[in-house]
């Protein structure tokens, strides 16, 4: 449990932290001893919690403060556990988002609240992926504000997440695209100017790869797999796997990939077989990548998701399992979105979205290989 998620526990400052907290809790307990009566009492306290939340949200002394985002993260953590019915996640990640959205980026300049802001982020981004739809976080004041009083503690992973909070809006305007009543002018408008959106999104996601790399020098390895990778599948698909110096550089990675995958599809959507995204960028020549693509010379979408693949065995070494696999499950998705269903690495990583599931309780792995969980609805 995070350090934020304990001091939650005991705020008595509105009337739904320690009871969120114990459902979450009692269900995870549950989820992972194979303990059904205990599962049960969470599903239990997660009705009482939802209650609570919602008298808190309607007190106008409580619904602006910091206790209520955090009680409405520890229920969208509750629901990636839970993972029934398949949206819930995506109804608290929008809630999550709706207060933060409401509360201002002004409000997250406290160290306490800009850090809730950038633990829970990438998940508001996920949820507008999902639907397709424009996310506020796309908007300047949203990437700069949290962080105008120590612009230093602006890390570089969350320079990454700003690219993919652009990511919804280039999608619901690709979709756009596809109505019938745009009248041919202004179709062309529009294909033209998403197409140079989605270049100059591409364009920053590989300068910030570069940046990436010369900060994490000798970042990645090669190494023989382990036995997870051997018990996912009755053959040995990538005998060998990347190894990282520490967690947030395999993380970091990982998603960086992931955003690859996205904008990669969505220019073959937009722009169509001639998309050619290595003219996105002139990679310096000075720079060792070691076992990983360099930006820009990926051969295809596939490669990007079998280097999604081969750092699974890292994130989930049992000492790092948890935090690991929270880390690891969009990343796989998207990776397996990018490969034909019936191929070896697809039926692999389909095993071991359940070997997650099973490990570390987080039951929305399990469905993360369904066409519908991604694709929820208003």
């Amino acid at each position: 449990m995070s350090l934020w998620m304990r001091h939650h526990a005991e705020d008595h400052s509105s009337s739904s932290g320690p009871v969120c907290v114990r459902a979450l809790g009692t269900l995870f307990f549950g989820r992972a001893h194979c303990q059904q009566d205990i599962t049960t009492m969470g599903y239990d306290l997660y009705g009482q919690a939802l209650i609570s939340l919602n008298t808190d949200i309607q007190d106008a002394e409580t619904a602006w403060s910091l206790s209520v985002v955090k009680s409405a993260m520890v229920l969208e953590l509750y629901e990636m556990i839970a993972f029934n019915p398949a949206s819930g996640w995506l109804k608290h990640a929008g809630g999550v988002g709706r207060l933060i959205e409401l509360r201002g980026p002004w409000r997250h300049q406290p160290p306490e609240a800009r850090r809730l802001f950038e633990a829970t982020r990438q998940l508001i981004a996920l949820e507008s992926l999902a639907k397709r739809k424009r996310c506020f976080l796309e908007s300047s004041e949203w990437k700069t504000i949290p962080w105008a009083l120590e612009p230093d503690s602006k890390l570089n992973i969350y320079y990454l997440h700003d690219i993919l909070c652009d990511i919804p809006g280039l999608m619901e305007d690709a979709n756009m695209l596809q109505s019938s009543e745009l009248s041919p002018e202004d179709f062309t408008t529009h294909h033209t100017v998403l197409s140079e959106n989605i270049f100059s999104c591409l364009k920053t996601l590989y300068e910030w790869r570069v940046s990436w790399q010369r900060q994490n020098p000798d970042s990645c390895w090669e190494v023989l797999s382990t036995e997870l990778s051997r018990s996912a599948g009755t053959q040995a698909l990538f005998p060998i796997v990347f190894q990282f110096t520490s967690l947030p550089a395999a993380t970091d990675i990982a998603l960086y990939n992931a955003v690859l995958l996205l904008l990669l599809r969505l220019g073959f959507q937009v722009i169509g077989p001639q998309f050619d995204f290595s003219l996105a960028i002139s990679s310096p020549q000075d720079i060792n990548y070691g076992p990983l693509i360099p930006p820009g010379l990926a051969p295809d979408a596939r490669s990007v998701a079998i280097e999604i693949c081969k750092s699974v065995d890292y994130h989930l070494v049992d000492d790092r399992r948890g935090a690991g696999a929270f880390f690891l499950l969009f990343p796989l998705r998207v990776a397996w979105q990018a490969l034909h269903p019936a191929s070896p690495e697809a039926v692999w990583l389909k095993s071991i979205m359940s070997i997650i599931a099973d490990s570390t309780g987080f039951e929305i792995s399990r469905g993360l290989t369904r066409n519908d969980v991604i694709q929820a609805t208003d």
